[in-house]
């Protein structure tokens, strides 16, 4: 559908409780991810974030409130050099979590981490 997209405007897909799936495929020229993307999409069961690689950048609440989630895999995310706040906040049904080991070296995780257990 959105074959061109190079940005995403903030609060996009807020609040979608029915999206159970995403496909974000026509995302892979984003280079940041605006404040609020799917935000509170609570029916969301499964997102591949493959296609984000190229973000370097995400702004507040991305997938926050996502509780269906049940597992999610990170690595794609390894460009990330700015995360703010509230990333995968809220996502209580979180049971696996494929961390970012990032090139740097640092490790990422988000609350909750796997260490919390």
């Amino acid at each position: 559908v959105f074959t061109s997209l190079k940005s995403i405007p903030p609060s996009f897909l807020l609040e979608c409780s029915g999206l159970t799936s995403i496909n974000l495929g026509s995302l892979s020229r984003i280079t940041s991810l605006p404040e609020r993307f799917l935000h509170f999409c609570s029916g969301l069961k499964t997102i591949d974030l493959t296609p984000l690689s190229n973000v370097s950048k995400i702004e507040v609440g991305f997938l926050y409130g996502c509780s269906g989630l049940t597992e999610i895999d990170l690595r794609p995310l390894r460009g990330v050099v700015h995360l703010q706040p509230r990333f995968l906040h809220g996502c209580s049904g979180l049971q696996s979590l494929i961390p970012i080991h990032h090139p740097s070296g640092c490790l990422l995780y988000t609350s909750p981490s796997p260490r919390d257990s």
